[in-house]
């Protein structure tokens, strides 16, 4: 969905809207707007996700060896759910070879480096887009 926005912004509904609001919801922590009978809290924790993996990106891209600590990353979280969907897009970028994890000597630092497939994956019609196919 946050692909649609970004490349086909007019094919956004109503629905779509709502439930990217919950996302964000979910993403500040403000539960109890989150919960409604209406719409499920799954498919929104999912666009969490899809908002970590911004992110991330955006602070790779920032960074000017295109690399971020891990550590960093984990610990500018707010709280340990967001610790979680930071994790779990971390994973999801790994899984897509969008970004690698590297570790220069034994115990040292982690850091998330641009991957072979970073550009692609956040192209028009690159692993994003996929991965918004995959939960419709």
């Amino acid at each position: 969905m946050w692909a649609a926005m970004w490349f086909a912004p007019y094919a956004i509904d109503g629905d779509a809207v709502a439930y990217m609001d919950i996302a964000d919801l979910l993403h500040a922590h403000h539960w109890a707007g989150a919960v409604n009978g209406y719409w499920h809290p799954l498919y929104p924790a999912l666009l969490c996700v899809a908002q970590m993996m911004a992110q991330l990106r955006a602070q790779i891209l920032a960074s000017d060896d295109n690399a971020v600590s891990l550590i960093q990353f984990f610990e500018a979280c707010p709280s340990r759910h967001a610790m979680i969907v930071a994790f779990l897009a971390v994973l999801e970028m790994v899984k897509m070879q969008a970004v690698l994890l590297a570790q220069e000597k034994q115990f040292g630092e982690i850091v998330v480096k641009k991957g072979k497939s970073f550009d692609l994956v956040f192209d028009e019609s690159g692993g994003i887009r996929q991965i918004d196919e995959e939960y419709k």
